[in-house]
């Protein structure tokens, strides 16, 4: 399993959005949504979210991404 960590912020993971959909442009933004917050400990996208809000602005929290549920996730959605 592969963990690595990293600071999360809303404006770190709209990056990180970004970033995949560009170097992923077959899978749908939605799917990526969904397995970036599955490799992030997050149940859905709206978890992550709704955690995010909680955050105060320009704070970062430690968190911990595991490539290994993001690629299951993604195969859970039909993408391989």
């Amino acid at each position: 399993m592969f963990l690595y960590s990293l600071s999360l912020n809303a404006d770190d993971l709209n990056v990180a959005r970004k970033h995949l959909s560009t170097k992923l442009p077959e899978v749908k933004r939605s799917h990526l949504a969904e397995a970036l917050a599955a490799s992030l400990g997050f149940n859905t996208s709206i978890g992550l979210n709704q955690f995010l809000n909680t955050i105060p602005a320009r704070e970062t929290r430690l968190h911990y991404w595991n490539a290994q549920a993001f690629v299951q996730r993604l195969a859970e959605l039909g993408t391989t």
